[in-house]
């Protein structure tokens, strides 16, 4: 009993959480193309359509131009509520985006830099000298300033000393270049970003959890995104952003060769509730009264099926005891009236069988009249 009564518990706790922590579907806030709710900054082109290259619209981040250091952003128009005012729900987002990286001269050293999924407060603007090695977020002056405010997922094809592993890497970062948490494609999928290749890739965020996810593949059929991310790292976006913040796409270039292409990008999200004390002490709440319910019910199903047992017991006990009962000739005439023809039920091996009720029962049984 104390076995059931803990799964029943548990059972309870965990339907309980379920209905607090029920969240609303996934749905795209925004998709592009078309280029309508995006705002674009920096070399940054819409391109209606190439034929050749790609039949749809796209945005060129860069333009190859080595004469010029540039920066692009490609952002979303409007704020996205990374909480709400009573601060009980956070918010959970999975961004989609396919992208190219074009390396112009395979045989020069002179490309770079690469190209950045960001977040940022959304009054946040490109600051100055933000080219190169920046990736069109940061600069000299800033870089490492709390008061940044930016979040991003690097995908970098320039090695820059000392904190970059290599020229094809890709890296979180907060509030500053240096990223807190990267791995070298080259060595963990064989990925080339600069390669010329559309990739597809996801960044996912749980904001219960606290953890950003990236995922990457090569695979442009693939609908759904791989299995695993190539990198994860643990944070907390609202310590970091403010409320309403702006999503964007960003890449740099320094005198390079490298060219940088956006074709696909859409962003789902949903809120989730807050784990609060006072939401911890509801669900032990509730599921206590299930618990203490289940228990009495329980309970009663015991007593009932025991007590149904032990009547049971009693009455064969009887039988035993007493043996079968005797009636008279005369109670036997009195019970089946006289054996008359309307109490007749049919006809036995050994004659007649009549109904009757025999004293002190409530029920009928069979009479078997033998004789004349």
């Amino acid at each position: 009993m104390a076995n059931i009564s803990f799964l029943f518990f548990v059972c309870s706790c965990t339907a309980f959480a379920g209905v607090i922590l029920k969240v609303q579907a996934e749905s795209p806030l925004f998709t592009f193309p078309p280029v309508t709710n995006f705002s674009l900054e920096g070399v940054a082109t819409n391109i209606p359509s190439l034929p050749y290259i790609f039949n749809m619209p796209f945005v060129q981040l860069s333009n190859g131009d080595k004469t010029q250091a540039t920066f692009s952003w490609m952002t979303y128009n409007q704020p996205i509520s990374l909480w709400d005012d009573s601060f009980s729900f956070v918010l959970n987002f999975s961004s989609h985006f396919q992208f190219l990286t074009s390396r112009n001269d395979y045989n020069s050293s002179q490309y770079g830099d690469g190209l950045t999924f960001f977040l940022a407060p959304f009054d946040s603007e490109p600051p100055q000298n933000c080219t190169g090695q920046w990736l069109g977020l940061f600069n000299q002056s800033t870089d490492g300033n709390s008061s940044n405010h930016i979040v991003a997922v690097e995908f970098d094809t320039f090695k820059n000393d000392p904190f970059d592993p290599d020229d094809n890497h890709v890296g979180i970062n907060v509030n500053s270049i240096v990223s807190k948490a990267s791995v070298s494609m080259r060595n963990k999928s064989g990925i080339e970003i600069g390669s010329g290749s559309i990739l597809s890739s996801w960044v996912d965020y749980d904001g219960l959890a606290k953890r950003l996810d990236v995922f990457l593949t090569a695979d442009l059929n693939a609908l759904e995104k791989p299995e695993s991310p190539i990198l994860s790292y643990e944070i907390d976006l609202t310590n970091i952003l403010p409320q309403n913040i702006k999503v964007g796409i960003s890449a740099s270039t320094a005198y390079s060769l490298e060219q940088h292409y956006v074709y696909f990008w859409d962003f789902k999200s949903h809120h989730s509730p807050t784990l609060t004390k006072a939401n911890y002490v509801l669900i032990l709440v509730v599921a206590s009264v299930f618990t203490v319910a289940g228990f009495v019910l329980l309970a009663g199903l015991w007593y009932f099926r025991n007590k149904s047992r032990e009547e049971d017991d009693i009455e064969i006990d009887k039988w035993f005891n007493e043996g079968p009962c005797k009636f008279s000739h005369a109670e036997l005439r009195t019970a089946a009236k006289f054996f008359s023809q309307e109490q007749k039920l049919g006809v036995g091996g050994f004659g007649n069988v009549n109904r009757g009720i025999l004293p002190g029962a409530k029920e009928a049984v069979g009479c078997l009249y033998v004789g004349n």
